[in-house]
């Protein structure tokens, strides 16, 4: 996933019970993207609880900024 689709993701994008997430891709079009480990789902709740924290907007950079402490071992790129 391109960290512009993480960082749009909501709550109402992500189906815990079924460990799948629409995202919003290239070109408008929605896809599901299924949760393959637990990882994954610890990244998806770290990223909700630092969009549910008392600011209106995060910045992409702020976004990969906090993950990279959090998770120093993914390999985070985004463009500008």
């Amino acid at each position: 996933m391109r960290v512009g689709e993480v960082s749009a993701l909501d709550l109402v994008d992500f189906a815990i019970s079924e460990s799948v997430f629409r995202v919003n891709g290239k070109g408008g079009r929605d896809r599901l993207a299924l949760i393959v480990d637990e990882q994954t789902l610890r990244i998806q709740r770290d990223h909700f609880e630092l969009r549910s924290q008392r600011y209106t907007h995060i910045t992409k950079e702020h976004l990969v900024q906090v993950l990279r402490e959090r998770h120093p071992w993914l390999a985070l790129r985004f463009a500008s």
